[in-house]
């Protein structure tokens, strides 16, 4: 969709108007990226008497499939029954039957994929009751999807299907939201089919029957959530946990052989060809790689996400309510009280901290400076910290 320029009127601003509704106009403010089916923008009202507030745009690529139209719509009308606190909330359809726009609820905050990088880069780890309070706000949230009644009262059976840290936004108040369902299933009356799809969602965060392309419901939404929560925990990914301990496995029968040593193929490095692998190593996936993973867990969070991880779908909770709940007991029952007032001091500190080491000069090291270069090289010659 093309925006005009409007500077020979000063009342209504000189940003680009995206779409025009009459009595309000929707200025351009940058994009936010890509989203299911389109292109998320910011956008932000202005009236005749002056501005309003922002909102969240999201518009057809400029290469359109009729698929992607058809998704957009879908996406509208299953929105519009999702009323939730911890999930983003759809407002309305409009624009026109070439160009449709979505409107969609602006949260001001941050993913929480760029809290883990923030963290990361000030050198430590987000706190056990951020992770526990996060992931039971993201599991209420996909309870109420998971729940959601179609006006015969039949289940809709939404899922998800893309549950990941840059999915799940932490507001400067305090509020967890899921965003963006515009790759969901569902029961939805006209909708079109996309069992098999396996383009849809971020392959990273699936599920074992995910990954073998099964039919899936809810408990799949939440081995994913659990994914998220264990890289909280612990900073590492599932697979990427699994995948050093078997090189670790690897490399001491290497030692003995006096072979030398290898390198697990860790998450990081994976490459859009290596799908099919990862894919593979998610089907594969045995509760004993799980309680690998988890063991350095405290003795009750262990069986915690060792359930939400289980491979078997049969072994996991049964619902979001119900993980939810666990999270809630664990945090009163281990004297941890934490909410939204904490959650934005946590992140305030985060922020801070990051800044901080973003800013501190860094002293290179001896054997960087033989090379001349300020910092080591990762694996690979990447020249990333490995």
């Amino acid at each position: 969709m093309s925006s005009r320029q409007t500077p020979e009127n000063p009342s209504r601003g000189t940003y680009p108007v995206v779409f025009d509704a009459g009595l309000v106009s929707y200025e351009f403010i940058r994009s936010l990226g890509q989203g299911h089916h389109g292109e998320l923008l910011l956008t932000r009202q202005r009236y005749q008497e002056g501005l309003g507030g922002y909102t969240v745009m999201k518009r057809l690529n400029r290469v359109v499939r009729q698929e992607d139209y058809h998704r957009l719509v879908e996406e509208a009308r299953l929105g519009g029954q999702l009323r939730h606190p911890n999930i983003v909330s759809v407002q309305q359809l409009t624009g026109t039957p070439d160009e449709p726009l979505l409107l969609i609820e602006h949260v001001e905050g941050q993913a929480l994929g760029d809290l883990m990088r923030l963290a990361a880069r000030a050198g430590r780890s987000l706190s056990e009751a951020f992770a526990c309070y996060v992931t039971s706000e993201v599991a209420k949230g996909l309870h109420h999807a998971h729940s959601l009644l179609d006006q015969k009262g039949r289940s809709l059976a939404v899922v998800h299907r893309d549950v990941t840290p840059q999915g799940i936004i932490v507001s400067q108040h305090g509020e967890v939201k899921l965003l963006d369902f515009g790759g969901a299933w569902s029961r939805l009356e006209g909708r079109i089919s996309t069992e098999g799809d396996s383009d849809l969602g971020n392959i990273a965060y699936g599920s074992p029957e995910r990954a073998m392309l099964e039919q899936l419901d809810g408990r799949s939404d939440l081995f994913s959530l659990g994914l998220v929560f264990l890289q909280l925990l612990t900073g590492r990914h599932l697979l990427d946990a699994v995948a050093r301990h078997e090189a670790e496995l690897r490399g001491r029968q290497l030692r003995a052989r006096g072979d030398g040593t290898l390198r697990g193929p860790g998450l990081a490095e994976l490459s859009p060809a290596r799908t099919t692998e990862l894919m593979k190593r998610m089907r594969q996936l045995s509760p004993q790689q799980v309680e690998e993973a988890t063991r350095s867990l405290n003795g009750e969070l262990q069986p915690i996400l060792n359930r939400v991880l289980a491979p078997r779908r049969e072994d996991r909770y049964s619902t979001g309510a119900e993980l939810a709940q666990v999270l809630r007991d664990y945090l009163w029952n281990s004297g941890q009280r934490y909410g939204a007032s904490e959650l934005v001091q946590e992140v305030s500190t985060l922020t801070r901290e990051a800044l901080e080491a973003l800013e501190e000069p860094q002293e290179p090291s001896d054997s960087s400076r033989k090379r001349g270069r300020g910092a080591p090289r990762g694996p690979g010659g990447s020249g990333k910290e490995s």
